[in-house]
């Protein structure tokens, strides 16, 4: 009978002790809400959230939209995929795009391009092309003796008077012809 006994409870033993550990290393593996984490925390596989995600209050993904928005810079060691649309790739630099590029601060190329959000100008260290192949964009309209900017449906570039052969400033009531930037 003693026998009996000692085997039931090592088989006990065995049971507690297994559900224990199987307890423990859920309890380990599982996290709950509002975890909070005093340095540094290294994930070693994907991040995955349900709900929106915020990072210290600067930047937030949007769980229904998918948006993202950020208070800082966005910075990749590796290739950057925005929603199948823009691509910028890490070896080159180059950053393409199937629409436009919006923004309410300034943009940074590469530290070689600048466009201010305040004054709209674009400084460039480099050369500017176009690849429309049959012209810049730019259109020509008549007037007679006539200030551009006010003949111009788009920004004027410069004015010609033709009677005395010479380009003119595009506020200069005297032009025959206007070249415009953009279609007119």
């Amino acid at each position: 009978m003693q026998n009996k006994k000692q085997t039931i409870a090592l088989i006990v033993s065995v049971v507690l002790a297994v559900g224990l550990i199987v307890v423990g290393v859920n309890a380990v593996t599982t996290v709950g809400n509002n975890v909070s984490v005093g340095g540094t925390l290294a994930v070693g596989g994907t991040v995955a959230s349900v709900g929106n995600l915020s990072v210290g209050s600067k930047a937030t993904t949007t769980a229904a939209s998918g948006n993202f928005a950020t208070l800082g810079t966005i910075t990749s060691t590796g290739d950057l995929y925005v929603g199948a649309k823009a691509t910028t790739t890490a070896a080159s630099g180059n950053f393409a795009t199937l629409g436009s590029i919006t923004g309410n601060g300034d943009l940074y190329v590469g530290a070689k391009a600048t466009t201010t959000a305040a004054s709209g100008n674009i400084a460039t260290q480099g050369t500017i092309t176009s690849a429309r192949a049959t012209d810049i964009g730019w259109a020509v309209a008549s007037s007679t003796n006539a200030a551009c900017n006010t003949t111009c449906t788009s920004a004027c570039v410069f004015g010609w008077d033709e009677t005395d052969a010479v380009i003119t400033n595009c506020t200069e009531a005297t032009a025959d012809v206007c070249v415009c930037a953009g279609s007119n």
